[in-house]
């Protein structure tokens, strides 16, 4: 045998390129999980802000008629008059 080649430094080599292809998977599937769990509070909070919206008409639905009604008290006083 004229030469041996030391496998330390190819073993070395393999474990790093595993180690990197592992730190990738772990990256790609956590940036998955991501992903759904932003939909879904996004989601949330516009179902929350659309019923907010209706909430806030409704309100003033109400607010209109309670104006009509006090403009109809004003004119009572005035057609007895």
């Amino acid at each position: 045998m004229l030469v041996e080649i030391d496998p330390k430094d190819y073993e070395v080599a393999v474990a790093q390129a595993q180690a990197n292809l592992a730190n990738a998977e772990a990256t790609a599937q956590s940036l998955n999980i991501t992903v759904p769990i932003t939909s879904v509070n996004t989601s949330s909070q516009l179902r929350f802000t659309a019923s907010g919206i209706e909430d806030a008409n409704a309100g003033v639905a109400a607010a209109e008629k309670q104006l009509t009604a006090a403009h109809a008290q004003l004119e009572r006083p005035r057609r007895m008059m």
